[in-house]
């Protein structure tokens, strides 16, 4: 299923494993991580575990499940 929002000037869809290195980039950019994470820079690896988390999955039995999934900015249009 997929799941977008979408105007005239801005896509939202669903994060993806994939995003993780992008998400890493801006957490760790200095006028972010300030307000994110106490102006503590993470590791890659916390930056997975905490997608993963914000991802919503979790492990029942075999399966890998997505309760709750985050919106993540695409791209911005030019007007």
């Amino acid at each position: 299923m997929s799941c977008e929002l979408e105007t005239t000037r801005l896509q939202l869809r669903l994060s993806q494993i994939k995003d993780t290195q992008i998400l890493y980039r801006l957490w760790t950019n200095d006028q972010i991580r300030y307000f994110l994470f106490d102006n503590r820079i993470i590791s890659p690896d916390e930056a997975s575990v905490r997608v993963l988390e914000k991802l919503g999955m979790r492990q029942t039995g075999r399966e890998v499940v997505n309760e709750h999934p985050l919106l993540y900015f695409e791209k911005l249009r030019s007007p």
